[in-house]
């Protein structure tokens, strides 16, 4: 199928961002992965269902253990991108976010080159979203 994109400003309420924001900075244990190109300078953390390993320039990615928080934003891009799924791509299957790969950038220290990523998803829809939180 072709790529569907759209943008949904205000998809998450400032409520809801600083909340979210707030899970992520206690909860999730960041780590700085090294790769085919060598250390990363980003903190990342992979949580995905239990069958959904995710592999990206010589890393292998194990699923983790969804964060509530981000558990339930899934079933909410999920309920979004359900009619794009059923009406502009004519794929009748429910839509299923499998993965969640987390990048922290810190402010003015960590970035990742200009790249483009060569995106594996799961499902005959192949749904990747992005969520920023970040400015």
């Amino acid at each position: 199928p072709l790529p569907v994109e759209g943008y949904y400003k205000g998809f998450l309420s400032k409520e809801e961002h600083d909340k979210m924001f707030q899970a992520l900075t206690d909860h999730v244990p960041w780590q700085i992965e090294t790769d085919d190109f060598g250390k990363q300078d980003r903190l990342t953390y992979y949580m995905a269902d239990p069958d959904c390993t995710f592999k990206y320039v010589g890393l292998t990615c194990k699923p983790n253990k969804w964060l509530p928080e981000v558990k339930d934003l899934r079933g909410r891009i999920e309920e979004l991108v359900q009619p794009v799924i059923d009406v502009e791509l004519g794929i009748k299957e429910k839509a299923s976010v499998t993965g969640c790969l987390l990048n922290r950038y810190e402010a003015g220290e960590s970035f990742i080159p200009w790249h483009s990523d060569e995106v594996r998803a799961h499902g005959r829809a192949k749904i990747v979203m992005s969520v920023s939180l970040g400015g």
